[in-house]
């Protein structure tokens, strides 16, 4: 048989004392006692017996500022107490019953308080996340005019010889061909076709004259020039008239690309001079002002005609390598009193 505590209430305190007892187990009291009502042998024993058999239940009361009240025990038979508790020394025992037990105010906590990840969402601060997030979603929107199921599955159906798909095809598509541009495609190739084949029907082609390196007609002649220059020799023949006891000269020749020159003086039938003509080749690089040349003259020699007979002419002839960019011809005439008249001719030599 369990023990069972019993508690009396204090109604001048206000609070519930227990009931003591002596070493006899007697009730001890201050007070008389009204015996009305008490329990004899005869409802104990009914108490004992309903105790056994589950039949009774005894019940214990208490006082609530006058009112008598059951005192209320829970399923497992544990007293219930309805009281506030302002402070707990010591620690506390929570017995994980599965009752959440409330907790207000700040608490403090030291060390390391761990999470068990119950279900219950646990709000975390600072920068924590990956820079890829996972996203997980029954259906995500598509952008404006994206392939969907039944489009993709449309051209599908046109590869597997399904009907046509109709494709189109915006008006200021620029380069996309069309039926006009097919047709005169056509009829251009048509009219090189019978340019080819019959040679009529020119097709003009225009050449941009400013088009650097392309050949034409001008540049065509001036090559033709220069290839002759480089194939011929050069040949220049002018009639001096010469004062009496003054000097004639030449205009300055380019000797580039040239190895030698030659110059043949011969006087004139016409002319009335029977003193000495004198002859001589000068030099220059720039060929304005910078000329170079020997102290002497060469000397007109009398020219015998082919009967061997002495004739009225004289000529004489001057050879000499090329010694600078350009050269002229420059003659003298030694008569006192007549005028003499000079045919000169300059050859330069490759």
């Amino acid at each position: 048989m369990s023990n069972v505590q019993l508690f009396g209430f204090d109604n001048t305190n206000k609070q519930f004392n227990p009931v003591h007892i002596d070493s006899s187990g007697a009730l001890s009291t201050t007070a008389s006692i009204d015996t009305t009502g008490l329990a004899t042998e005869i409802t104990l024993s009914a108490i004992s017996t309903g105790q056994g058999d589950g039949s009774q239940i005894s019940k214990i009361r208490g006082d609530d500022s006058g009112t008598a009240r059951d005192i209320q025990v829970d399923t497992n038979g544990k007293l219930n107490v309805n009281a506030a508790v302002t402070s707990v020394t010591g620690t506390v025992t929570v017995d994980g019953s599965g009752v959440t037990q409330p907790v207000s105010g700040s608490v403090g906590v030291t060390g390391t308080v761990t999470v068990d990840g119950s279900g219950v969402t646990q709000p975390v601060s600072g920068a924590f996340y990956p820079a890829t997030q996972p996203v997980s979603a029954a259906s995500l929107p598509l952008p404006t005019g994206a392939a969907t199921e039944s489009s993709l599955a449309l051209i599908a159906g046109c590869e597997n010889g399904g009907s046509a798909l109709q494709v189109d095809i915006q008006a200021d598509g620029v380069g996309i061909a069309t039926s006009a541009l097919q047709t005169a495609g056509n009829a251009s190739l048509t009219a090189l076709q019978n340019c080819i084949d019959t040679g009529v029907n020119e097709v003009a082609v225009v050449i941009q004259n400013d088009d650097i390196g392309l050949a034409t007609s001008a540049g065509q002649t001036s090559l033709e020039t220069k290839v002759g220059e480089l194939n011929d020799n050069a040949f220049d023949r002018v009639q001096e008239t010469v004062t009496s006891l003054s000097t004639a000269r030449g205009s300055a020749l380019n000797c580039t690309n040239y190895a030698r020159v030659e110059l043949l003086v011969e006087r004139d039938s016409t002319s009335t001079a029977t003193g000495m003509a004198h002859v001589q080749l000068q030099w220059s690089h720039s060929g304005t002002g910078d000329w170079v040349y020997s102290d002497f003259y060469q000397t007109l020699m009398e020219n015998y005609d082919v009967d061997g007979i002495t004739g009225s002419q004289y000529n004489i002839s001057v050879m000499s390598d090329v010694k600078n960019k350009y050269v002229r011809y420059a003659v003298y005439n030694g008569d006192g009193s007549n005028t003499d008249i000079l045919n000169v001719n300059l050859a330069r030599i490759h």
